[in-house]
């Protein structure tokens, strides 16, 4: 016997049964095709949602029923899905068992036991979003957190000087950081180059050329 958690409240329940020969226990067609019913549980009542039932292969039957309000499903419920089949052996049997335990629902999912902030399956309130943010927006918890981020990244985070020249397309960081060494330290410059050193002032970081015509002054690009 297949079961069957739940169904959604206007989706297809779909499933599989088989018949047998009460002789010999083999696969065998019922004598006509079985009948299915549905039946709620919780005052035994027969619904009148008409099941499909169709042969797919020897002894082998596929059923299909529309779980909808208009077949008399209701949201909450419990039901069973019976089947009746005639079969022929060396006497006919009629057989009979349920195929399908299931409860009815709105929900894709199944409804979560009384947790915090959660209602039928909908949530109501998240952690960090109690501020109801207009779309597109962040709450006032979320925008305090980004500015602590973005405020730890200026003032708490450090970064390693610069151990050669960045690259035209490098990230702000490090433009930032060849600007700043410029400013801070040492370099020495002749009549033909200009070298920037690292912190510990021995370890050239940059070489530049440079000249002068007397009329026009040229830095050429560090290396």
């Amino acid at each position: 016997m297949a079961s069957f958690d739940e169904a959604k409240l206007t989706s297809t329940l779909r499933g599989s049964f088989s018949t047998y020969n009460p002789t010999s226990g083999a696969n065998k067609n019922a004598d006509s095709t079985p009948t299915a019913l549905v039946y709620k549980l919780s005052d035994g009542t027969t619904l009148a949602a008409t099941v499909t039932v169709t042969n797919i292969t020897t002894g082998i039957y596929r059923f299909s029923v529309g779980v909808t309000t208009a077949n008399g499903f209701a949201a909450g419920e419990y039901y069973e899905l019976w089947v009746t089949a005639a079969v022929s052996g060396d006497t006919t049997v009629t057989q009979s068992a349920p195929i399908i335990n299931f409860k009815a629902t709105t929900n894709d999912v199944d409804v979560l036991a009384t947790p915090t902030n959660i209602t039928a399956g909908t949530i109501t309130t998240v952690t960090n979003l109690t501020n109801a943010p207009a779309s597109g927006d962040l709450t006032a918890t979320m925008k305090a957190s980004v500015h602590t981020e973005v405020l730890n990244s200026l003032s708490v985070d450090t970064f390693p000087e610069l151990s050669g020249v960045p690259a035209a397309t490098s990230t702000l960081k490090d433009k930032l950081s060849w600007i700043f060494m410029w400013s801070r330290n040492k370099s020495t410059e002749t009549s033909s180059e200009r070298k920037l050193y690292a912190d510990d002032t021995t370890t050239i970081v940059s070489t530049e050329g440079v000249s002068d015509n007397g009329t026009i002054f040229t830095k050429n690009e560090a290396s």
